[in-house]
């Protein structure tokens, strides 16, 4: 028996409605009714407080013919995904700082200037990755919050066009590295 079908009869057994539920487990109507008609299944917390709720085992919950772990198991690979993501933004964003506030602050030197430019692409390279692998880790599963068509096309709007931007300025910035190599007295 599956998560949906043991909610539904535990929950008409205790006499509750979506709502009723809902309120005693601290997530939205709309959540209960995802899970009850297979849509998405309870995280861990909210399948503690079922159990202590309806007197169940999570042994029962969590292993016979359940999804739970699996999708448990991808939730966290979708939050270390985003975390690696967001952290190589970050980090070309920074180093794009850097290059573009040069002049104002003083000129680099030529070797850190070629790591920088190097840092550059290869935060956009690791961009691509990671954006892809979010992009592939939700195909199949729904978010709460958000349809999973608009969440693939959001990622992979922002990736395409971070991808885009990167190369564009990787390629000024080489134009005006390679000038300023030739400008520069060995």
């Amino acid at each position: 028996m599956d998560i949906s079908s043991i909610l539904k009869k535990k929950r008409s057994d205790h006499k509750l409605t979506q709502e009723q539920l809902a309120e005693k487990i601290f997530v939205s109507t709309k959540t209960i009714s995802n899970w009850e008609n297979n849509k998405t299944t309870p995280d861990i917390d909210s399948l503690i407080i079922l159990a202590q709720l309806f007197d169940l085992s999570l042994d029962n919950l969590l292993l016979k013919g359940s999804n739970i772990v699996e999708n448990i198991k991808k939730q966290s690979d979708i939050r270390s995904t985003k975390i690696y993501l967001n952290f190589a933004t970050i980090t070309d964003l920074a180093c794009l700082f850097i290059l573009v506030t040069q002049p104002i602050f003083g000129n680099l030197s030529l070797p850190a200037l070629i790591i920088l430019n190097l840092a550059i692409i290869s935060n956009c390279a690791i961009i691509i990755y990671f954006g892809n692998r979010l992009i592939r880790l939700t195909k199949n599963f729904e978010l709460a919050n958000m349809p999973r068509e608009v969440f693939r096309k959001a990622i992979l709007t922002g990736v395409i066009w971070g991808s885009i931007i990167g190369i564009v300025i990787g390629i000024i910035i080489l134009f005006f590295l390679y000038k300023y190599l030739y400008s520069y007295k060995f």
